[in-house]
């Protein structure tokens, strides 16, 4: 196959996938970051350097739900570098709780906090609400468009299942 077929072929691609993303123009929406602290310790066989197997374990968790980018009444301190609020600090492991959940052979390590974010954007569909994944570029754009009082125009994944990209209108 010839080179210039070959990338014709990837563009009429790409073109058939982009041109059968969902646009929508919503007016009624909310933009969601939950954000979670979690506390985990990793379990292993072997040394800590080189675990020949390992395993980790959860502990101690708080979530908090961001909208629209306003600080939610259980916010803990001020938000970070990208505009997010935090929950409380879970209650750390105790040494007791660590051991107690370790099996025959393993050893642990130190306990570590996780974080994790969720975005996702609401919006009404019909008589309904509809809520979709998304990432946080698209989650800044609808948190400044709802600022602002703007509608958004959506653009979602192929499946409908994910929200690719915001503009505000």
């Amino acid at each position: 196959m010839s080179k210039n077929l070959f990338l014709t072929l990837i563009v009429f691609s790409l073109a058939l996938i982009l041109n059968s993303c969902t646009r929508l123009i919503i007016d009624e929406y909310e933009a969601t970051a939950t954000t979670t602290l979690t506390w985990r310790v990793e379990y292993y066989i072997g040394s800590n350097d080189k675990p020949s197997r390992s395993r980790w374990e959860t502990f101690e968790s708080a979530t908090l739900e961001n909208v629209n980018g306003q600080r939610p009444p259980d916010a803990f301190g001020e938000a970070d570098d990208k505009g997010l609020w935090w929950p409380r600090i879970p209650i750390k492991p105790t040494l007791n709780e660590i051991e107690d959940r370790q099996k025959t052979g393993e050893k642990h390590g130190p306990p570590e906090m996780l974080r994790q974010v969720d975005y996702a954007i609401s919006y009404r569909q019909g008589s309904s609400y509809v809520t979709l994944p998304t990432h946080y570029p698209v989650y800044r754009q609808a948190v400044r468009a709802a600022e602002s009082g703007q509608a958004l125009k959506l653009i979602l994944r192929a499946d409908d299942r994910f929200v690719e990209k915001a503009e505000p209108i």
